[in-house]
């Protein structure tokens, strides 16, 4: 589904909901047709003709936002120099997520999430790695020119290390990429993530202050019928008041996986392997920042205690 946002300036919706294995694109119709983001599906990019985008640019590496790369295989495409060298293969994407932090994490094998999440879509498929021809990079303040448009990089690392959003000042749109407003808040439980990271990217979301904010997996927000600032500041409240239950949690001494166990209890989260791994590595982050304020220690290996 294609929807205006401003003059030369599209939402590419995918064709189901814009949640995990899809996201929305941004799509810059002007002299120097320019997507943003690979993960709308087939099925959305089938109402564009995509042999016409001249530039390809990735906000950051995750699979729902890069998988489309085969619709774009002429393009030249931009990616954040954080992040350029994953893009190589297979396997340095792998090693780049972390994935094999889950056997240290958890007592169960990992599923190949990818593969299954590929099979049981029609419009996603795992992309070859040779097809990421990667001309250039992504840096803070780097000005993209389409034409009429320009499209204002920003670096905003947490989610991912080269995490980007992109500002159209003369416009006032800004695509926050997955710093998106989710009703559960910003993710951030990989290895690579980093807790104090993303609520400074938040707080800089928050001063901006844009007319227009479009997401990658929500709906196209108006300053004139959203209060945006607001929705960014309750955006991180939900990343400090997780914060308030770690240091809740180690009132006395408690082991990782006794902490999040009262976390998916408190909070009625599902209790499955992805996401209890996923609850793990988030309270890691927020340990780690806790204890780099001086706020709790790792008493004996794995036991965490509050100061």
């Amino acid at each position: 589904m294609i929807i205006p946002v401003a003059d030369r300036i599209k939402l590419v919706r995918p064709e189901a909901k814009s949640i995990f294995p899809y996201s929305n694109s941004l799509f810059i119709d002007d002299d120097i047709k320019t997507m943003i983001d690979a993960g709308a599906g087939g099925n959305a990019y089938a109402e564009i003709n995509t042999g016409g985008i001249q530039r390809l640019i990735f906000s950051h590496i995750h699979f729902d936002h890069i998988h489309g790369v085969g619709h774009f295989r002429h393009s030249e495409m931009v990616v954040g120099r954080e992040e350029a060298q994953a893009y190589q293969s297979r396997q340095s994407y792998d090693a780049f997520m972390g994935y094999s932090l889950w056997n240290q994490l958890m007592d169960v094998p990992r599923d190949d999430r990818l593969s299954q999440t590929v099979a049981s879509r029609d419009d996603v498929n795992m992309p070859d790695f040779r097809d990421y021809n990667i001309t250039g990079h992504l840096w803070e303040g780097r000005v993209i020119d389409c034409g009429h448009v320009q499209l204002k990089a920003l670096h905003l690392p947490g989610h991912s290390p080269g995490h980007y959003a992109f500002h159209i000042e003369k416009d006032g749109i800004l695509f926050s990429s997955d710093l998106d407003l989710a009703d559960n808040g910003p993710w951030y439980g990989a290895p690579y993530c980093n807790v104090g990271q993303v609520l400074n990217s938040i707080r800089r979301l928050i001063d901006i202050k844009p007319a227009v904010l479009v997401t990658s997996h929500r709906r196209i927000f108006r300053q004139n019928e959203d209060n945006i600032p607001l929705l960014f500041t309750r955006y991180l409240d939900i990343v400090l008041k997780r914060e308030d239950r770690v240091l809740s949690y180690v009132d006395q001494p408690r082991r990782l996986d006794d902490m999040v166990k009262l976390e998916v209890k408190k909070l009625a989260l599902p209790d499955v392997p992805l996401s209890v791994f996923w609850n793990k590595v988030m309270f890691l982050k927020h340990l780690n920042n806790l204890a780099s304020h001086g706020m709790v220690r790792e008493v004996e290996e794995g036991v965490w205690h509050k100061v």
